[in-house]
C-alpha cells in the first residue's frame, strides 16, 4: 500500500465529526416526532374536553332558541374556546337531540352546528349503545367534535389528519330541550 493511502486509512482526526454529521438528521427527525406526538396528545385531550363541554352546557339548558338565555350559537362558541391555543377555525361541531322511540332506535329532533356543518347534522344519530341511555320516548343529547390538524404545516402543508370525538348526555333541566332547528 502506498504511503498516502495508508495515512488516510489510519487517520482518526475526523471520526467524531463524521459520526455527528451522520447522526444529526436522525436526531432531528426523532425530536420532531416527539414534538408532534406531544402536540397530538394535547389536541386529543382538548377535543374530548370540547365535546364534553358542548354536551354539558347544552344539557343544563331548557331553551337553546335565539330568544332563550343561552342560544345554541353561544354554546357552540363557548365549547370552541376549550381548544385554545389551537386554531378554532379548523374545529367543526354538531350537537343534536334525539329521542328513543324503540329499543335501539333513535329519532332525530333537532341539531345545531358550526357553519358548514348544518347539513351533516341529520347524520348524527348516535349508536345503539348511546340510544340505551334513556327510557323509551326519553330524550338525549349527542355531540360530535372534529378537528383537521396539520402537523408540521410549514414543512408538509399537504399532510393533514382529522380527529373526532363524540359525547352523549341526558337533558338535566327537563325531559327535552327546545332549540333552533327542528326536523
Amino acid at each position: 500500500m502506498s504511503n498516502p493511502l495508508r495515512r488516510f486509512l489510519n487517520a482518526s482526526e475526523g471520526v467524531a465529526t463524521t459520526e455527528f454529521v451522520l447522526t444529526i438528521p436522525v436526531l432531528l427527525a426523532l425530536a420532531s416526532l416527539i414534538f408532534v406526538a406531544g402536540d397530538l396528545f394535547s389536541l386529543e385531550r382538548k377535543l374530548t374536553q370540547a365535546a364534553r363541554t358542548l354536551t354539558d352546557l347544552a344539557s343544563q339548558q331548557s331553551d337553546l332558541t335565539p330568544s332563550g338565555p343561552y342560544p345554541a350559537p353561544q354554546i357552540l362558541n363557548a365549547a370552541s374556546l376549550v381548544i385554545a391555543p389551537y386554531d378554532a377555525s379548523a374545529l367543526n361541531m354538531k350537537i343534536a337531540e334525539l329521542q328513543n322511540t324503540d329499543p335501539g332506535v333513535s329519532k332525530y329532533i333537532w341539531c345545531a352546528a358550526t357553519p358548514g356543518e348544518a347539513e351533516a347534522c341529520k347524520t348524527l344519530v348516535g349508536t345503539n349503545a348511546a340510544a340505551a341511555l334513556g327510557p323509551k320516548n326519553g330524550y338525549w343529547l349527542t355531540a360530535e367534535v372534529s378537528y383537521t390538524y396539520q402537523p408540521l404545516a410549514m414543512l408538509f402543508p399537504w399532510a393533514s389528519v382529522t380527529f373526532s370525538r363524540s359525547q352523549q348526555f341526558l337533558p338535566r333541566s327537563g325531559a327535552s330541550i327546545k332549540c333552533c332547528a327542528s326536523s
